[in-house]
């Protein structure tokens, strides 16, 4: 059992790099020149908007634990998630979770529960914004297939949760590190952080569903509707993270999105490259200057005892 992942990660790899090597990119990149400077740039500014929009939700989600941390500080730490994770899967979340028990004393246990709730509520999100894509979209193949997937995601939490105020699943279910499972999906609506964290999640719903359709838009035509649909489909393939940067998760889900709406098969390439190259871009950009200052100030906090 220990091996299927490794063995995966190399087939995977094999696999991908075959393609990149087999294929002829050309008209890929000639596309790519037709995309303006100022068009780059702009697109990388809604991209460290999307960024932001994660550090604002990392910092009202860990005040639902009572740590209190300045915008600036998880800027950089959900910079750095992002970085780390483009060299090492999950490594970055790894890296978080050290950084906070070691300077700010966040146990273990409230860093899952964080993350589960983070992740519930990503999830909702984009599920929701999924369900109205595919009914404003009319038909598209699989429609059905999505709309159930979609559904299940929205109607499961708020079924556990109701669940959860009638039966006592902890106890039913007497499993130790489920209790942290339990906890981080127990969402109060009344908890002024929690009702900041959604207005906040449902935010980078949007500014990434915005980064989407921009994208999509340099290099052929899409909906802001199809781009809700694709953002949607694309954002769950974060949560497999087999790969570096969810490589291979997310370019097959992106193509096969845009397949799907409709989006000329010459423009599936260029597009994808588009967006890796500036949300690689932008993610290697700021998070070299972080990692340089965390390296230089966690050497200092060594060398000085």
């Amino acid at each position: 059992m220990k091996y299927i992942k490794p063995i995966l990660c190399i087939l995977l790899i094999c696999g991908l790099a075959w393609f990149c090597i087999s294929r002829d990119w050309t008209g890929e990149f000639n596309a790519l020149k037709l995309v303006g400077l100022k068009s780059t740039l702009a697109l990388c500014s809604v991209y460290l908007i999307y960024i932001f929009t994660q550090a604002k939700i990392l910092q009202f989600s860990l005040r639902t634990k009572g740590l209190d941390l300045a915008l600036e500080e998880c800027f950089s730490l959900q910079v750095l998630t992002l970085y780390f994770n483009t060299f090492i899967p999950v490594s970055g979340l790894g890296a978080r979770a050290v950084y906070l028990k070691k300077k700010h004393g966040f146990d273990w246990s409230n860093f899952t529960s964080v993350l589960i709730t983070l992740y519930a509520l990503e999830i909702y999100v984009f599920s929701i914004l999924g369900v109205v894509s595919l009914l404003l979209l009319g038909e598209i193949p699989g429609r059905s297939v999505f709309m159930v997937i979609f559904l299940t995601f929205i109607l499961g939490w708020p079924v556990y949760l109701v669940l959860s105020r009638l039966i006592n699943l902890p106890k039913l279910i007497p499993i130790k590190k489920l209790d942290i499972v339990f906890d981080g999906l127990n969402f109060s609506a009344r908890n002024e952080n929690m009702r900041k964290l959604l207005y906040w999640t449902l935010a980078q719903g949007v500014v990434y569903v915005l980064f989407v359709y921009f994208t999509i838009a340099q290099l052929s035509s899409s909906s802001i509707i199809g781009s809700t649909f694709v953002a949607s489909l694309t954002d769950f393939s974060f949560f497999f993270k087999v790969l570096p940067a969810s490589l291979g998760t997310f370019d097959a889900s992106l193509v096969f999105g845009l397949k799907l709406i409709n989006v000329p098969s010459e423009s599936h390439y260029s597009i994808l490259l588009l967006s890796r190259i500036i949300s690689l871009g932008v993610v290697f950009l700021f998070g070299s200057v972080y990692a340089f200052k965390f390296f230089r100030r966690t050497r200092g906090e060594v060398l000085n005892g």
